[in-house]
């Protein structure tokens, strides 16, 4: 039966689709397998590894993977926590999951753009109680100019 590694957290549906598989699930805390030694007694006899943890893939994790044949990145710049080359080189897939937090970074961005114009940390801050920062900007009327209309960016308009 092959085994699976997942770090961190999935959706319970998630995990249940792997269990329908039959696949073997091995799971670990987010960061568990943070220490290098830690990870390469771990992964040495898994086939599939799903990083949603903090750990970093390194050749000599790549290299102590003997069995690993598949790695699914949940995020996106995969290439910033896992080595590429040596994944490429052992024949390793790599896989990412570029759309799977798009409306979540959206809806901060949102927030972000209304905080940046309302001032919101300044109103409530125990240093201004003695001279409240007036609230009175306000978003509307004004125009907002989006740079890029990707996964994100179509969300936030």
């Amino acid at each position: 039966m092959p085994k699976i590694l997942i770090t961190g957290t999935i959706p319970k549906q998630a995990r249940k689709n792997l269990e329908d598989l039959k696949l073997d699930i091995i799971e670990r805390g987010v960061s568990d397998l943070v220490e290098e030694k830690a990870f390469i007694d771990t992964i040495k006899d898994i086939d599939i590894y799903l990083n949603g943890g903090y750990e970093i893939i390194t050749r000599a994790v790549l290299e102590a993977a003997n069995a690993l044949k598949l790695m699914i990145f949940l995020g996106t710049d995969a290439g910033t926590y896992i080595d590429l080359v040596a994944a490429k080189e052992k024949n390793v897939q790599v896989c990412n999951t570029p759309a799977a937090n798009a409306l979540s970074v959206a809806e901060f961005t949102v927030g972000l753009i209304i905080n940046a114009q309302r001032r919101i940390p300044f109103s409530v801050a125990p240093s201004n109680t003695n001279n409240a920062y007036k609230t009175y900007h306000t978003a509307y009327g004004k125009t907002l100019g989006l740079i890029g209309f990707g996964n994100i960016g179509s969300h936030v308009s």
